[in-house]
This record gives structure tokens, sequence and C-alpha cells, in this order.
């Protein structure tokens, strides 16, 4: 600066990497003096340390982001597979619980932004659409109705079916998960089974045939087929 007469320099330190520069200057000449120097040593090292806990908050804030991510991107992976492209809906009529029919199914609207939506249709009847909703994915949707000549929904209504479907989706997830880890354990004992068969017998073609009969019993297989080609 023009009027500069003194000036310090304290590097902004991270271990051995220097990030930057404190610059403090006077008009005066000689103005700084040797406890000046610590003292702003001492207050360089504070803003070091904060430029480096905002870093690695970012940091921390942005692995998160992406781990949320890619679990929500497995959590719809999984659900499109668990379900085989097919919704899954049940309907309750205030006096039992049955599978929707397909014009139930067809009717039943969907949630495209991921937030409750309030409307009445030309019958006058009162809809509450609130979606279900996992990791940032959407599971599906709650559809609530109520008769012309009942109260409108309202905010305490939306809250408490938004509470619902937060249940409703840990629980769903939570259920999925439990599948998974039992399909997991049976395939596990299968695989521990089919070992301890192979290893008891010595004979090629018995082992042929007890490894198409034990690949037979995975579910969804129709056929199994086991060929043996040395090559030449």
């Amino acid at each position: 600066m023009p009027e500069t007469r003194s000036e310090m320099a304290l590097p902004l330190k991270i271990h051995d990497r220097i990030i930057g520069v404190l610059d403090v200057q006077s008009k005066t000449s000689g103005a700084f003096t040797n406890e000046d120097a610590e003292v702003l040593q001492i207050m360089a090292d504070q803003v070091t340390m904060a430029i480096e806990n905002a870093r690695l908050l970012e940091q921390s804030l942005r692995t998160v982001r992406e781990l949320q991510t890619l679990y929500g991107e497995h959590v719809d992976e999984a659900w499109q597979q668990r379900l085989g492209g097919k919704p899954k809906t049940y309907h309750f009529d205030r006096v039992r619980v049955k599978p929707a029919t397909d014009d139930q199914i067809t009717s039943l609207e969907k949630s495209d932004d991921h937030q409750p939506k309030v409307h009445i249709d030309s019958e006058g009847y009162q809809h509450l659409l609130i979606p279900i909703t996992l990791r940032g994915q959407s599971l599906g949707d709650l559809s609530l109705r109520r008769n012309p000549d009942e109260p409108e929904w309202t905010l305490d209504d939306q809250g408490l079916a938004k509470e619902v479907s937060t249940q409703i989706a840990v629980a769903l997830e939570n259920a999925r998960l439990l599948e998974e880890s039992q399909r997991r354990a049976a395939q596990e004992e299968l695989l521990s089974q089919a070992s301890a068969r192979f290893s008891q017998s010595l004979d090629i073609n018995t082992v042929l045939q007890m490894a198409v009969r034990e690949l037979g019993q995975l579910a969804g297989v129709a056929e199994v087929s086991v060929q043996l080609t040395p090559e030449e």
C-alpha cells in the first residue's frame, strides 16, 4: 500500500502446508514489536484453524450428500426389484382392508414433487395426498378421502398424516431389509448344504446331477443345465 512504513507477514500454515498469509501493515515506521509478532501469530493460527475447520465441514457435508444420493439410488433400485415394476396397493373402506381394484389404482393420484396435496373433486369429496419417501426416494403415496359433509383437512391433519407416512416408509424399508437378510441366509444355507453333498461324492455324473438339482431350488429358476466342455 502506498503509505505503508511497516509490514509484517505471517504464514497461515497447516502442518507443513501454507494455505495463505496474514499481512499487517502500518503507516508508522518500526510499528511492530516482537510481542506484536507473537500475538499476531496466535491470531494467524486461529484464522488457519477456522479456515481448515470450515473446509473439513464442507467436505464432510459433501460426502454425506454423496452417500445419501448413492443410498437413495440403491433404495429405489431395490424397491423396483422387490415390486417387479408392479404397484402394490391396499384400500380401506371403513369396513375392511383389501387389495385395490384396477379402477381404484387408476383413479389414485401420484405426487410429483414429494409434497402433500389437498384438493376437492367435482363431487365434493376432499382428498389428501401424502407422499411416502425414504432418503429422498419416493416409495408411493398415502391417499385419504373425506365426504363432502365432513370438515376440511387442517394443517394438523396433514402433519399427522405426514408423520404416519414417515413411519410407514421406515417400516417398509425394515421389512424389505429383513426379507433380503432372510433370503441371503437361505441362499448361504443352500450353498453350504450343496457343498457338503458335493464333497461326499467322487463320481462326476453324480456331482453334475446334484448341481442341477440344487440350483433348481433357487427362487425363480425354471430350468438348469450344466455342461462340461474341456478346452481343445
